[in-house]
Parts: C-alpha cells; sequence; structure tokens
C-alpha cells in the first residue's frame, strides 16, 4: 500500500507541475498575443506616418521649386528695374572699350555688359 500511495502523490506531483506549466503558458500566450496586436497597430501607425511624410516631402519639393522660381523672378525684375531706371550712355558706334568715351573707370562687368548691348544694336 505505500508503493500505491507514493504513486498517487508522484503522480499528483507532476498533474500539478502540469498545471503550473500550463497556467504560466497560458499567461505567457495572451500576454504575446496582446503585443502583437500592440506591434500590429505601431506597424500601422508607423506606415500611415511614413506616407504622410512621404506626401508632405513631395509638397516640399513643390514649395523648394516654387519659391526657387519666385527667387529668380524677382532677381529679374530687380535686374530689369534697375536697368530701366538708369540710363544707358551713348556710345558711339566706333568707340574703343577702353576709351574714354566707352568709360574706362567702369567695372569689368559694367564694361562686358555694355559690349554685349552694343553688340545687339
Amino acid at each position: 500500500m505505500t508503493f500505491e500511495i507514493f504513486l498517487d502523490i508522484l503522480i499528483i506531483a507532476l498533474l500539478s507541475v502540469g498545471i503550473v506549466y500550463a497556467v504560466i503558458l497560458e499567461h505567457r500566450l495572451s500576454t504575446a498575443k496582446e503585443n502583437k496586436r500592440e506591434l500590429a497597430q505601431l506597424i500601422e501607425q508607423f506606415y500611415k506616418a511614413s506616407q504622410k511624410t512621404a506626401a508632405e516631402f513631395v509638397q516640399l519639393k513643390k514649395m523648394e521649386d516654387d519659391a526657387r522660381q519666385a527667387l529668380i523672378r524677382d532677381e529679374l525684375v530687380f535686374l530689369l528695374n534697375k536697368i530701366q531706371n538708369t540710363p544707358l550712355p551713348k556710345i558711339p558706334q566706333n568707340t574703343h572699350l577702353n576709351s574714354p568715351a566707352y568709360g574706362a573707370s567702369r567695372s569689368q562687368a559694367e564694361q562686358d555688359l555694355m559690349k554685349a548691348l552694343n553688340s545687339i544694336k
């Protein structure tokens, strides 16, 4: 009879260990399922944020191009207004670039501009 009691106690102990292991495993599985749901939500939020960022990046590039074009346009308008408000000197046809009539004291850029304007005439 002692052998039967020993076997019963052994079976009870093994079943108790199995039940405790099953409870721990069930708790870990429920935690893993909850983490999986949270991870899925996190991935979905990250995807939406990346799509929004991509759309805003395209819009930002367009704004950059528009600003660059506006800046160039404004610079050209400024230069044209500056040229229109500044009277150009009358230059005789046979005047040399470095002659006093042409304005030898002018900067090289002004001389180049005047040369270009004379070649258009």
